[in-house]
């Protein structure tokens, strides 16, 4: 009886955990790729699973325990089809792999889905207890043998494609029900549904530690970006050249030198301010900072730099690139 209860607690918890896991990522962006929509749906497939299980472990109604433990069933073999989906599309991203193998899985999971969910009731097709001595019992076994056998088979075929860590993550889901194969007539509480649930959550850990770091990657080439365009917008020649005219400025026309750092204050908050957006500015704000560029320059060219405008429309947007291209001329 502690077994047993036991062995339902960790059914309970493994589904608890796959609920929040679904529920905190079924509106998820990046849920939109192939790959992650086939992981979505094992772990709905595996939560509903082990929810079906569970019911038809703690029912007091012998048909109603038989048709959950059908569904429950139904599933197991829905989550394994899936998870040789999922590989491929994960591969896919990579090489052009075929999804045959995978599509390979659908006819035997579904033949032995009908097999088992039809034995749940009356054992007509497999034998459901756990009795060794049967060759029948055995015979059951291969649905779900072949199925992860042929996912074993896509991680190997692409096992130079894949990094370590993907190889070793992957096939996490065709060692642990194996050994919970063998092991559950050893340890009462192993069993393939726990050991499925608990290698898709180890799946899921390796699948968001690996979107951390591409995530701080990324933010590692804008960071990296952004301070190139702000070099880019903000030249340091430049920089010293107004500042050596505002410096002969403030000895000459104190009044001109102070509208001067005016107009070069604003022209640098600008720049930084555009570049810190990271979006598309008004043709406005834009023609603001050529203007103020402009009067900047002319601080040192003054009569020999002549700028005529003829903007004739003003109700739409640019990326705030128009000064660097002023500044190459």
């Amino acid at each position: 009886m502690h077994t047993f209860a036991v062995k339902i607690a960790l059914k309970i918890f493994c589904a608890f955990l796959i609920l929040l896991i679904i529920v905190g990522n079924i509106r998820n962006s990046y849920n939109s790729k192939k790959q992650y929509f086939f992981f979505l749906n094992i772990l709905l497939a595996t939560f509903l699973m082990l929810v079906f299980d569970v019911l038809s472990k703690t029912s007091t109604i012998v048909l109603l325990g038989a048709v959950f433990k059908s569904f429950s069933y139904i599933f197991y073999f829905l989550t394994i089809t899936l998870f040789s989906f999922y590989i491929t599309a994960y591969i896919r991203e990579k090489t052009d792999f075929s999804y045959f193998l995978a599509k390979m899985t659908v006819p035997v999971c579904a033949i032995f889905a009908l097999g088992w969910s039809l034995s749940a009731f009356n054992e007509i097709f497999f034998l459901v207890r756990k009795d060794l001595h049967r060759f029948i019992y055995w015979v059951g076994q291969l649905g779900g043998t072949v199925v992860i056998s042929i996912c074993f088979v896509i991680i190997f075929k692409n096992r130079k494609v894949l990094k370590i860590y993907d190889n070793l993550f992957f096939l996490l889901f065709s060692i642990f029900p194996a050994s919970a194969f063998f092991l559950r007539h050893l340890v009462y509480f192993f069993s393939i549904d726990i050991s499925l649930a608990v290698s898709e959550l180890l799946i899921y850990i390796f699948i968001n530690v690996k979107k951390t770091q591409e995530l701080s990657e990324q933010q590692l080439l804008i960071s990296k970006y952004k301070a190139s365009a702000m070099y880019s917008q903000i030249r340091p020649h430049f920089i010293f050249n107004v500042l050596n005219s505002i410096y002969v400025m403030c000895a000459k026309d104190s009044r001109l030198a102070q509208n001067a750092i005016e107009k070069f204050s604003d022209y640098l908050r600008s720049n930084i301010e555009f570049i810190e957006k990271d979006e598309k500015i008004s043709i406005g704000q834009e023609m603001n900072l050529v203007k103020n560029y402009v009067a900047l320059e002319k601080l040192r060219f003054a009569d020999e730099l002549k700028v005529e405008y003829d903007i004739q429309a003003d109700d739409f947007f640019i990326p705030p690139c128009s000064s660097r291209s002023l500044r190459t001329l």
